[in-house]
């Protein structure tokens, strides 16, 4: 009996012992694993987007040159093959319609054997490029006792804010309609000053 008693309480010892065991086991299991938790949100990286700026190139419109006034003076110096050397002094008012053409009209007097003449005449010229010194190419055309050509070509500089110095060398010629139309070539050397 005693035997008995003591291999239940034995047994009674080791099943509890063994019980014991398992529960810890599993609650030490249940402490060092993460259970899923589906209703748990991993929060996701915000993505920075930049906005996207379009580039876009505005179109500067330039404002049209405007007209303005300009005067010339020149002196002028030529020799006419056959009659020999003569000068002149010539004044014109116009209009600088941009940069490059220029409108105007103008007198002027001649110089030639103790006698003088003074013409009257139109005046275009065409400046070649927009820079401050330029070629450019000149041509008047008038009249005083004959018809009166003058085309040229020169170079201008700008020596002021609103004054150019002129060179040019051209042929001039004079048509005597009256005397046979007898017309006389000459070669002429120009200086002279725009102020606009």
């Amino acid at each position: 009996m005693k035997l008995r008693f003591i291999y239940l309480v034995l047994l009674s010892l080791i099943c509890a012992n063994a019980l014991g065991q398992d529960t810890s086991d599993e609650d030490y299991y249940n402490l060092n694993t993460v259970s899923p938790n589906p209703t748990s949100v991993t929060p996701k990286k915000q993505e920075v987007t930049t906005p996207k700026i379009k580039q876009t190139t505005a179109k500067i419109k330039q404002a049209p040159e405007k007209a303005q006034a300009q005067v010339n003076f020149e002196l002028g110096l030529a020799y006419y093959f056959g009659i020999g050397d003569m000068g002149d002094m010539s004044f014109n008012l116009g209009c600088r319609i941009n940069s490059y053409f220029y409108l105007g009209a103008g007198a002027g007097i001649i110089f030639y054997n103790k006698n003088y003449v003074c013409p009257i005449f139109m005046d275009a010229r065409w400046y070649m490029l927009k820079r401050s010194a330029t070629p450019y190419l000149d041509f008047k055309v008038g009249y005083a006792e004959f018809l009166l050509y003058n085309p040229s070509i020169g170079i201008t500089q700008k020596v002021g804010y609103a004054t150019n110095l002129n060179l040019s060398l051209g042929l001039t010629m004079q048509h005597y309609i009256e005397y046979r139309s007898q017309i006389a070539y000459g070669v002429e050397l120009k200086l002279g000053i725009e102020l606009h």
